[in-house]
């Protein structure tokens, strides 16, 4: 696999790169991208893409957003009681999608979900109380879930929840040895 470097500004470059040939019409698949900084960004850049599309881990980009992940994760999800499924639902509509809905799946980043943990634990209960560290370990393990889908079915390349440990959003066990 090629690919080459075009300067388009200043500080803008064009990655022009194969991703090898359509399995059905046999033609060349050729993709774009956009780097900003340095050719040596660039360079890291397309090295790292065309990596990606040689060990077949490259990631078509897709404009789901994290509401879209969920729904359809929910909507396939089969085995769980009843009673489950419409917690998943409810933490959902009431933790989850309020807060990072219209977010594009692929850009979600962890700092998103920490910014999400610090706002549902101050005010995401009902007229805007507080939410105990258990709820909020509840919705992220949803959101965990939803997003580790994405990932088995090739949407993501990692599931950002995953860096995230429990003990970030954990209140601290009662009687537990602490530090301080």
């Amino acid at each position: 696999m090629r690919g080459n470097i075009t300067r388009r500004g200043r500080a803008s470059w064009r990655l022009k790169f194969d991703t090898g040939r359509d399995a059905v019409t046999g033609k060349r698949q050729t993709r774009f991208v956009t780097v900003r900084g340095k050719r040596r960004d660039a360079e890291r850049e397309l090295a790292r893409l065309l990596n990606d599309a040689h060990n077949g881990t490259l990631i078509d980009p897709s404009k789901v957003t994290v509401a879209e992940c969920i729904w359809t994760w929910l909507d396939g999800v089969h085995g769980l009681s009843p009673k489950t499924a419409e917690r998943y639902r409810q933490l959902a509509e009431q933790q989850i999608l309020p807060h990072l809905d219209a977010i594009a799946l692929q850009k979600l980043k962890p700092a998103h979900i920490q910014h999400w943990h610090a706002t549902i634990a101050r005010s995401g209960g009902k007229d805007g109380r507080p939410l105990s560290a258990r709820t909020v370990g509840h919705a992220h393990r949803v959101l965990h879930r939803a997003l580790q889908r994405s990932v088995a079915n090739e949407m993501l390349p990692r599931n950002v929840a995953s860096v995230i440990r429990d003990s970030d959003f954990r209140a601290p066990q009662r009687g537990a040895w602490r530090p301080w």
